[in-house]
């Protein structure tokens, strides 16, 4: 019995949920990018972790307009899937590394 195959349009959903955005899954270059990686051996987890580590790199940056399929399925696919996710600094972050790294040379912080 042939089993339908959701792929496509379960990572598009993914992608919408994830972003807040609305873009069709019968979008003819979403269909052709995402076959052919599929095609390539690449799959729905695959396509879900690339979503999830741009998503958190470029969310409320300039970059979150290209959290969209033809930059995310494209020819950067591959170094997308391939990258070490990076963790944005809060401002947060940032005053934690400096009092760290005053600590570290035994700077008074008073």
């Amino acid at each position: 019995m042939y089993q339908k195959d959701y792929t496509i349009r379960d990572t598009i959903e993914y992608l919408n949920k994830v972003a807040g955005t609305s873009f069709s899954h019968a979008e003819v270059s979403t269909i052709n990018n995402l076959f052919n990686l599929k095609k390539e051996g690449f799959t729905l987890e695959d396509f879900k972790t690339v979503i999830d580590k741009k998503w958190a790199e470029w969310q409320g940056t300039k970059f979150q307009q290209y959290v969209r399929p033809e930059t995310l399925f494209g020819k950067n696919f591959k170094t997308y899937l391939n990258e070490q996710p990076r963790i944005r600094k809060t401002k947060f972050h940032k005053l934690a590394e400096s009092v760290g790294k005053a600590k570290q040379h035994d700077w008074k912080l008073d």
